[in-house]
């Protein structure tokens, strides 16, 4: 059982904002290895702020329990800490770290 709650709510206004197309737009991928956007993480990050704030280290718990996968066709585990900012695929420098 999925606990949707608020993101139900929250999907028309983050689409409003139109922040994955803004990041997107401003930081293009460099190369599309079949991954998440940079637009389509902030995103998702800004979800989990406005949702249930947890620290990074659980956000993939987080969009598996409130399903992201079902509300943005995202699986949990493209949330790893290999795609967030300073994580090992990122292409953040370590003074970002």
């Amino acid at each position: 059982m999925k606990f949707i709650g608020s993101l139900y709510l929250l999907k028309p206004f983050i689409n409003s904002l139109v922040i994955r197309e803004i990041v997107d737009r401003i930081v293009p991928m460099e190369r599309d290895d079949g991954g998440l956007s940079h637009g389509q993480m902030i995103e998702q990050l800004v979800l989990n702020r406005l949702d249930d704030p947890l620290p990074l280290l659980y956000l993939e718990d987080w969009a598996e329990i409130r399903g992201i996968r079902e509300l943005y066709g995202i699986p949990p585990n493209k949330l790893n800490d290999e795609r967030r900012p300073g994580g090992q695929n990122s292409g953040c420098g370590s003074s970002l770290r």
